[in-house]
């Protein structure tokens, strides 16, 4: 799926540069975190907040909203994220 063909509700869009949106992801995972192991491909981010839709591969796939935190180290517990069973989801997601 291309980023060329999603069409976002109002507040996301396509990511400006996913590699450093997923590059940001590794950075804060830690190995307990549930999302630590999967692939991750950034798809869309907020035009209004930290939030970046990642679509994850590994022993399943499924789609999350990821609110990342640009700390300079991992923080417990974070980065908080969201399952989504997909794009229509995001429709109100600031409301």
């Amino acid at each position: 799926m291309s980023n060329d063909r999603l069409t976002l509700p109002a507040g996301w869009e396509a990511p400006v540069n996913p590699k450093a949106l997923e590059k940001e992801l590794l950075a804060e995972l830690t190995s307990d975190h549930l999302l630590y192991g999967h692939t991750a491909r950034a798809i869309a981010q907020s035009s209004e907040s930290d939030e970046a839709v990642f679509m994850f591969t590994g022993e399943t796939e499924f789609m999350a909203i990821v609110a990342l935190t640009w700390e300079e180290a991992p923080i417990k517990d974070q980065p908080e994220f969201e399952k989504i069973s997909g794009i229509s989801e995001l429709e109100g997601f600031f409301d």
